[in-house]
């Protein structure tokens, strides 16, 4: 394939311009690429049809959420456990460590973008995608990174330099035309836009968590899926210099088939982890709502709402979100603790934190088939 895109001197550098993806040849669907593309179909389809049917299923999605952010931004060098995060989001205070803001913020940009898709029926146009990097990038260190707006300065990533600064508004502006009048599958379109955002690559910083995070905003516009149960990061994260070269094949020599297999890969691998997962995790559920039925609780499932929606906890916030009083929350988790639904996490004395074992080690498990 030739390269997608033409070099042009700007200021003293050579600048990669891609081709409006309006303008990209024919990707006919055949062989391996429609094999891989048949099996995505089927399992975003059971995704879709798991998604209708879990228990709890505010908490859960929240979960996924948390962890596509934490997989996404660990591509970009963040360091963080989910437990770390989820106690943080409990605490609700702004005095976390870089790495664990940076996931935080990546969650309150989903859920900016998801609320625009589906409560304000945004299509997905470039105020979604700004207003996500708005919230990207919202601490001290990011205000620096022109939150919200396109660069206005050249930048190099690697070998890569892409488009400069004046051509970024035209080229994302030709993006958004194709994500939402393009006749190609929504699954194929995700892919290819992915590759597009990165190369024009518009922001001073967080276009790799940017562009992750529209492939699944691309699923969930076009009708795949109608809420986040999916991690794509989670592949790429595994295979990231294959990622990365895949992405770089692209534009060196316009290989976008290699690309949309590797992706497709990704989806494939991804939606059978959560299925898996999610059945475990579901599995959990049931038999923690037969373990709490024995302790004859006023609410039992008020109680087990509050602890998914809040699975790293302490004994104020359970009294807090469950309407026991400390005293009652108290007696619950000492009996929760001997039954090994919950256990203390770290060593603290004075403000003991709790968690949900088994539900917390199935979410941080890598992976559920090896």
């Amino acid at each position: 394939m030739a390269v997608f895109g033409r070099y042009q001197q700007y200021s003293g550098r050579k600048h990669f311009i891609p081709h409006p993806l309006t303008e990209l040849p024919e990707i006919k669907l055949t062989g391996e690429l429609l094999a891989l593309f048949g099996e995505a179909m089927a399992n975003l389809g059971k995704i879709e049809t798991l998604g209708g049917n879990i228990p709890f299923p505010a908490p859960l999605i929240r979960a996924y959420v948390t962890k596509e952010a934490l997989l996404s931004s660990e591509i970009e060098g963040t360091v963080a456990t989910l437990t770390e995060v989820m106690e943080a989001q409990r605490r609700k205070k702004s005095v976390e460590t870089r790495d664990i803001t940076d996931v935080l913020n990546y969650i309150e940009a989903t859920n900016k973008a998801l609320h625009m898709l589906q409560a304000e029926n945004f299509p997905l146009v470039e105020r979604v995608i700004k207003e996500a990097h708005y919230a990207l990038l919202q601490s001290s260190a990011g205000e620096s990174k022109t939150p919200g707006q396109y660069r206005k300065v050249s930048v190099a990533v690697g070998q890569h330099v892409p488009p400069p600064a004046p051509f970024i508004p035209q080229l994302m502006a030709d993006l958004e035309q194709f994500l939402n009048t393009s006749a190609y599958p929504p699954l194929i379109k995700a892919g290819l836009g992915h590759v597009q955002f990165e190369t024009i690559h518009p922001f001073l910083d967080g276009n790799g968590r940017i562009g992750r995070l529209l492939i699944v905003l691309g699923l969930i516009h076009d009708g795949l899926i109608s809420v986040p149960l999916l991690y794509p990061s989670y592949y790429f994260k595994r295979f990231r210099s294959d990622y990365y070269a895949y992405l770089d094949a692209v534009r060196r020599k316009g290989d976008w088939i290699s690309w949309l297999k590797f992706y497709l890969r990704a989806i494939n691998e991804t939606a059978f982890d959560t299925l898996e997962r999610m059945n475990l995790l579901i599995k959990a559920i049931g038999i923690y709502k037969k373990q709490l039925a024995q302790f004859a609780l006023k609410d039992a499932d008020g109680l087990l709402s509050g602890m998914l929606s809040t699975p790293v906890f302490n004994i104020t916030g359970l009294a807090q979100d469950t309407g026991y009083t400390f005293a009652g929350a108290n007696l619950i988790v000492k009996k929760l603790e001997h039954s090994g639904i919950v256990k203390q996490h770290g060593s603290g004395k004075r403000s003991k934190i709790y968690r949900l074992e088994e539900y917390m080690r199935i979410l941080e498990a890598d992976t559920i088939f090896g």
